[in-house]
């Protein structure tokens, strides 16, 4: 995948991410909302605002360390979550470029792998709209098993679905 077009995921894949131990650890959910985070997030979701996200680069990048995929999303994933995961990839590749520069300035052989190492970025696909309605549609007894993995602070009167 090119870092400077993150690919999407189904909300179908992300609850894969999200339903085991293993894959969960290696799976960072960055929530690019605004104030319209009310009302509930993905679980374990690093809350990163778009009106600052510029700022929240490093924090982003450290909470990925040790990760095998970074989901950016918003409420629909059609302006902020693309435009924060592009953001994300330029700033990894920036980063990858200037280490190269650098390796290369000093003669050695191989740039550090710091850029390198960051996991692919890729955006929930409907966003937090539909990861909710793909939660509220899983069989009740899948959905009850893993409601705390998937949703928190969850309001019904926002969003107008039951999860």
């Amino acid at each position: 995948m090119s870092r400077s077009s993150p690919s999407y995921v189904r909300a179908s894949k992300l609850h894969e991410l999200l339903s085991s131990d293993e894959s969960r650890s290696g799976t960072l959910v960055v929530d690019v909302r605004d104030e319209d985070r009310a009302g509930g997030h993905v679980a374990g979701s690093l809350h990163a605002p778009s009106e600052s996200f510029h700022r929240d680069i490093e924090r982003v990048r450290l909470a990925a360390r040790g990760k095998q995929i970074v989901v950016f999303h918003c409420m629909q994933s059609q302006q902020r979550g693309p435009r924060c995961a592009m953001i994300m990839a330029q700033a990894v590749a920036k980063q990858q470029q200037e280490e190269e520069n650098a390796a290369a300035a000093s003669g050695s052989a191989s740039a550090t792998a710091t850029a390198e190492a960051f996991p692919p970025i890729v955006i929930l696909e409907d966003g937090f709209s539909g990861w909710v309605r793909y939660v509220s549609r899983l069989e009740s007894d899948v959905r009850q098993k893993h409601r705390d993995l998937l949703i928190a602070d969850y309001s019904k009167t926002t969003h107008g679905y039951n999860c």
